[in-house]
């Protein structure tokens, strides 16, 4: 049934979408940048480089608060 879908557009349901199976760091959006976390995610079409930081959860906070403003309802954290 698809009363319980909601209306979105491509570039919505991108922002909804998992992490790679590739992803090695474990936290979407999230990379290895030599001893340091690279944080970047993609806003209409455009990579945003968001920084690298020295724990994994400092760059997996960054994504949280860019996504909640950019995907809103949308944003996957997972």
């Amino acid at each position: 049934s698809v009363d319980n879908l909601r209306l979105a557009t491509h570039s919505q349901n991108q922002c909804n979408a998992f992490k790679p199976k590739n992803n090695t760091s474990g936290v979407k959006g999230v990379s290895k940048a030599g001893n340091k976390w690279k944080a970047e995610i993609m806003i209409d079409k455009k990579s945003l480089y968001l920084g690298t930081f020295n724990y994994i959860e400092e760059a997996a906070a960054a994504l949280t608060e860019v996504r909640k403003k950019y995907h809103g309802e949308f944003a996957n954290h997972g």
